[in-house]
């Protein structure tokens, strides 16, 4: 049916499973919850654990760690996805700026593969009136300035700050 990879199917401690997992496994495995430093990130590709990653700037501790991950998966023949903590609308545009990056670490991402961005619908209320990103057809829209495109709108009822 498809299925382009199995997510965190062992808890994220269970390395050696997860080894012996994608060895049978005719599903690609992915790591997830496991990947949360650049350390756990070499531990996973040193035991071979899992035929891709999965990335949450949130939980790496920013965008910049997030890409030094992505070059020590690419480096080591293992693709990445980027997806969020179900995070607010700053956090969601950081992640799609991280995933927009990935073409420039050859061999990171495939063009084919989705991440997991468009889950702002599932926050009840966020900080932004109409949060980004935006999706179209499938797609997210990025700014083309630099910096995430955001501007927090003032509370309703209070004037603009200066400036």
């Amino acid at each position: 049916i498809g299925i382009e990879y199995v997510e965190q199917p062992l808890p994220a401690g269970d390395l050696p499973g997860m080894a012996r997992l994608a060895r049978i496994s005719p599903i690609p495995l992915a790591a997830d919850e496991a990947v949360l430093s650049l350390s756990a990130a070499r531990a996973i590709l040193d035991a071979q654990a899992a035929q891709l990653l999965i990335l949450k700037p949130m939980a790496l501790g920013g965008l910049l760690s997030t890409l030094a991950v992505a070059r020590l998966a690419a480096s080591r023949g293992v693709r990445v996805v980027v997806t969020t903590t179900l995070d607010g609308a700053c956090a969601r545009m950081g992640a799609a700026c991280a995933a927009a990056a990935l073409p420039g670490i050859p061999g990171a991402s495939a063009p084919d593969i989705a991440h997991g961005l468009a889950t702002g619908h599932l926050l009840a209320q966020d900080l932004l009136p109409d949060p980004p990103p935006r999706t179209l057809g499938g797609l997210l829209t990025l700014p083309k300035a630099a910096g995430l495109g955001i501007s927090l709108a003032p509370p309703s009822g209070s004037a603009a700050p200066p400036g």
